[in-house]
């Protein structure tokens, strides 16, 4: 909307001009701003991470698989049992 634009381009640092840009964002668009390194606004895309994963592929790094959570879960339970019977 022109206000939050309006509001948006006033109190950002170097966003003084950059109300086109803003209006032309698509959906998972950004305008980047890092100070001191940039001094005007970039454009960039946002990747949803478990997206991009699904459209990366799988890696094989070799690693063992983890254990479930609820395997983890009941040794905690276990130990705990057995730590009070031993006080």
């Amino acid at each position: 909307m022109r206000r939050d634009r309006a509001y948006f381009t006033e109190n950002t640092p170097y966003l003084e001009y950059s109300d086109t840009e803003i209006k032309m964002l698509d959906v998972d668009e950004a305008l980047l701003i890092s100070e001191p390194k940039i001094r005007f606004a970039v454009p960039v895309k946002i990747t949803h991470y478990p997206e991009y994963l699904k459209e990366r592929g799988r890696e094989d790094y070799g690693l063992p698989e983890s254990q479930k959570l609820s395997d983890m879960e009941e040794r905690l339970k276990q130990l705990s049992r057995q730590e009070s019977l031993s006080l």
